[in-house]
């Protein structure tokens, strides 16, 4: 079980790594003009990229996570489609950063804060539910984890919250920063909302 829950947590990071975000951000450029309308077009693009998730176009998932899930016959594709069901995003604010190339972006989410679905359904699990889960043959033990996580996901009630991006302008393009990835994931398991 400790896998499964370490491999939701990477799932939240491949999230973003799926989305083009990651890796040691390399020297800031000039920001061209209109600076503006490149940011925006540069949020959008990297969060339809985490939006195309939901409709089945993932890619790859990290090793370490089709490992640790596929070891229990749960499918990574159906917790991503579950978690992504509802999310949408809108733009409300953009503030450059005067003379630097960095940015602020306020970004309205519409997410389902899956961290907590999960830590909700393993809470509300009693020691002999556990028990008698963990007493299962694998492919058993699979098919239910797999049947009552991805339930437990689609109950969770979407939840709309406002955060704050930083973004910097590197190698002729928008990208969010380290910072801005880190809350992205805390907002994606739920910290917060």
């Amino acid at each position: 079980m400790k896998y499964v829950w370490k491999g939701m947590a990477t799932l939240a990071v491949t999230l973003l790594v799926l989305s083009g975000c990651g890796g040691e951000a390399p020297e800031a450029a000039q920001v061209p003009e209109p600076a503006e309308d490149q940011l925006r077009a540069g949020v959008t693009q990297e969060l339809e990229r985490i939006k195309a998730l939901s409709r089945g176009t993932m890619g790859a998932l990290g090793a370490e996570t089709v490992v640790s899930l596929e070891d229990y016959t749960v499918d990574p594709q159906a917790l991503i489609q579950a978690a992504m069901s509802e999310f949408d995003y809108r733009i409300e604010q953009v503030a450059l950063n005067e003379g630097e190339p960095a940015a602020d972006v306020t970004l309205r989410f519409t997410i389902k804060p899956t961290g907590k679905a999960l830590v909700g359904w393993l809470e509300s699990q009693d020691r002999a539910q556990l028990s008698d889960l963990a007493t299962l043959p694998k492919e058993e033990l699979g098919r239910q984890l797999r049947v009552d996580l991805v339930k437990a996901i689609h109950a969770a009630p979407a939840v709309e919250t406002s955060l704050v991006l930083p973004w910097a302008y590197i190698e002729g393009r928008w990208t969010l920063t380290q910072e801005g990835q880190e809350a992205l994931t805390a907002l994606f398991l739920g910290e917060g909302v």
